[in-house]
């Protein structure tokens, strides 16, 4: 039974790089979040859905340093534990996940971040993902 759950269990997640970006939540021309795109893979390299707990992060970038992580500015919390919650945030069309991530704090500087996502399985397995991006104001 454990292989067989293993085998339908996501093996890794990807941020979609292209499509993952700051994101104006308040329609006022600044970006005050980030729409994250995500994809879980199976062991094969196919996208599956799952269930767990998405924590992501981001953080200021530190440029020519050897810890590139510098503050953090924000940090969210999802779990996909339901139908609900599972309907709520996978596209059926794309076969991704599209979580809506709003800063508390105002909007984003122009700068250079981090993004990282982790999802915690019901198993207890870790599976992370990081993107680096740089973001102006328009």
């Amino acid at each position: 039974m454990s292989a067989f759950i293993r085998l339908m269990m996501p093996a890794g997640v990807e941020i979609q790089h292209y499509l993952t970006k700051p994101f104006d939540f308040d329609n006022d021309g600044n970006a005050d979040g980030i729409e994250a795109i995500l994809e879980a893979h199976d062991s094969f390299g196919d996208p599956v859905k799952c269930v767990g707990t998405f924590n992501f992060e981001l953080h200021t970038m530190r440029m020519a340093s050897g810890d590139k992580v510098g503050r953090r500015i924000g940090f969210w919390s999802v779990k996909i534990n339901s139908d609900r919650t599972l309907v709520e945030y996978w596209n059926r069309l794309t076969r991704s996940y599209r979580f809506p991530l709003q800063l508390s704090d105002g909007p984003l500087e122009p700068g250079r971040y981090i993004f990282s996502s982790r999802l915690i399985t019901p198993t207890g397995d870790k599976l992370y993902d990081s993107y680096e991006f740089s973001h102006q104001t328009p």
